[in-house]
């Protein structure tokens, strides 16, 4: 009788702790007011004990501030050679002069589309560019050591061109704040940010050199892979010129069959981006409105297809440091000479459509197969969505079997006391 007792008990603990794999955490120091300040020169600091402890995307910053300038928040790396005095810019947020109001704590909530997707181990910062005290700092208890950005050629620190140079991708090169005069660490730094369960998916959006395609085409972004379940909450592109556009999620479908130079997928979800959205020579942001978002699941590839003969999205020529993405086009048929889709054929794809696609260099000679595209969309974990289009399954299944499990160990509890 026992034995069904712990059994009871153990199926109730396995399904309870399962679905808590989409966790949140927040990094940084109690945000309050301090008697010091972190810097009152331009610079960019690493905080390097300010470790985020989960997998996820920023959604707001707290700080409290001495004056009213704007600044950037910072999202760190370590390069992988270990080096503790070199640095990968993540991610930046401009917080704008409007969001930082002297002496009490403030939030910015970060706009979807500008939220950086961080890794466990991750660290944060902050550079400024104005020679006055901002963010509140003391040394009273446990806080963080400091590094501070130099020029790896000069060894001073930066100057204000290029902190405003710092995006994502930049490799930055520290020394101790001590080194350079600083004060005494570790020190409580009043600044802090939270993290919640998403991804990103798609290469940095920024202007290039070249474009996707000047032809109507359906094409998927091969590389361009979820690494997450939830819904896509914002689109980010760098459009040429303004036409108007379908984001597309594709999920490739598994026949059982290998080789050959064909793929078969299913469209899983379209966002048509109106012209209105889209502007040309800068970085557009288009926010999906909450019924129109796609359910994706961890695996899922976006794509984008176009009716108009003109360049849309910017694109350059992948490289070793930059390797992009494999690119396919969408074909109706391949009996003798596959052919593109037509413009109809494009403006009837939906959910559920079926496509098949080729390599790009199958259908265009003087094409490449592989680019870096200026796409990229921002996925969020809802707590009614955790697993891609399975979401509302999944969550009844998790229902019916905890009702089971808490039967089970009624049930068992009841053998156990007769």
């Amino acid at each position: 009788m026992a034995m069904y007792l712990r059994w009871g008990f153990l199926l109730v603990a396995v399904l309870v702790v399962t679905p808590t794999v989409n966790s949140e955490c927040s990094v940084g120091q109690e945000v309050a007011n301090r008697s010091g300040y972190l810097s009152d020169f331009a610079t960019a600091i690493v905080l390097v004990d300010n470790v985020i402890s989960c997998d996820g995307i920023i959604t707001s910053w707290q700080f409290w501030p001495k004056n009213s300038f704007s600044f950037k928040a910072l999202v760190l790396r370590q390069l992988a050679d270990g080096n503790p005095s070199s640095w990968t810019v993540i991610g930046t947020n401009d917080i704008p002069v409007s969001d930082v109001v002297p002496n009490q704590k403030s939030t910015y909530i970060v706009p979807v589309g500008d939220r950086i997707e961080v890794q466990n181990g991750d660290v944060i910062g902050i550079a400024q560019y104005h020679v006055n005290p901002l963010i509140a700092a003391g040394s009273t208890g446990s806080g963080t050591l400091l590094h501070v950005a130099i020029n790896a050629q000069t060894s001073n620190l930066l100057t204000n061109g290029e902190i405003f140079s710092l995006t994502p991708g930049s490799t930055i090169s520290t020394v101790t704040s001590q080194s350079i005069g600083g004060a005494a660490e570790p020190l409580q730094v009043s600044l802090s940010a939270n993290v919640e369960p998403g991804c990103s998916v798609g290469q940095q959006v920024v202007n290039r050199g070249g474009i996707l395609s000047n032809v109507r085409i359906a094409m998927v972004l091969i590389d361009n892979t979820v690494s997450c379940n939830g819904v896509i909450a914002s689109w980010q592109y760098w459009p040429k010129q303004s036409f108007p556009f379908k984001a597309i999620v594709f999920r490739q479908v598994l026949t059982g069959t290998t080789g050959g130079s064909t793929s078969t997928w299913n469209i899983i979800g379209i966002n048509d981006i109106p012209a209105s959205n889209v502007i040309a020579n800068k970085i557009n942001r288009y926010n999906i409105p909450t019924g129109d978002r796609i359910e994706v699941q961890t695996g899922d590839v976006i794509g984008i297809a176009h009716y108009d003969d003109g360049p849309v999205i910017a694109a350059d020529a992948a490289d070793a440091a930059n390797p992009g993405t494999l690119l396919q086009v969408a074909v109706n048929s391949c009996h003798f000479q596959c052919q593109l889709l037509t413009e109809f054929e494009i403006g009837n794809l939906e959910l559920g459509s079926t496509i098949t696609t080729v390599s790009t260099t199958d259908i265009f000679v003087d094409s490449t197969a592989r680019l870096q595209v200026s796409l990229s969309a921002e996925v969020i974990v809802s707590p009614h969505s955790t697993t891609g289009s399975q979401g509302n399954g999944a969550s009844h299944l998790y229902q019916s079997w905890m009702t089971m499990a808490i039967f089970f160990a009624s049930v068992s509890t009841l053998i156990y006391l007769y």
